[in-house]
This record gives C-alpha cells, sequence and structure tokens, in this order.
C-alpha cells in the first residue's frame, strides 16, 4: 500500500504506529523522523524504515511532499 501527504507549510504528524513497517521518504522538501532510539533528518529521495509497532513523529520545517511504501 502506497501513501501521500502534501504539506505547504511547517507540519507536525503527531506520535502515531502503523500495523505495517513504513518505507518513508520526501520527494520534496526535508523531514525529521523521531522514534524512541533517535531522530533521523531525511532529505529529498533519501528514506527512513520504520518498523511495524514503533512509535514515531514525522516533522517538517517548510514544504513537504512526503511517500510512504
Amino acid at each position: 500500500m502506497t501513501a501521500s501527504r502534501d504539506s505547504p507549510g511547517e507540519r507536525v504528524f503527531p506520535w502515531h504506529r502503523h500495523f505495517r513497517a513504513q518505507l518513508v521518504f520526501a520527494s520534496e522538501g526535508v523531514m525529521r523522523v523521531t522514534t524512541g532510539e533517535g531522530t533521523w533528518v531525511v532529505p529529498p529521495q533519501q528514506a527512513v524504515w520504520v518498523p511495524a509497532g514503533v512509535d514515531h513523529e514525522v516533522y517538517s520545517g517548510g514544504p513537504l511532499s512526503m511517500r510512504s511504501l
């Protein structure tokens, strides 16, 4: 399953988890992904793997086109 979310400005996707693992990337913009294990800054065209059931938060300080698989 794929998903996409676009945001014109600063945006926080508050702490949540998914039933399935998720590969998250930004086709445009930079995002910060935080879990209990650490924080990763994810530039455009790079991705971060979030295992199933892991609580995480996603933050972007500006425009963002986020995609996930």
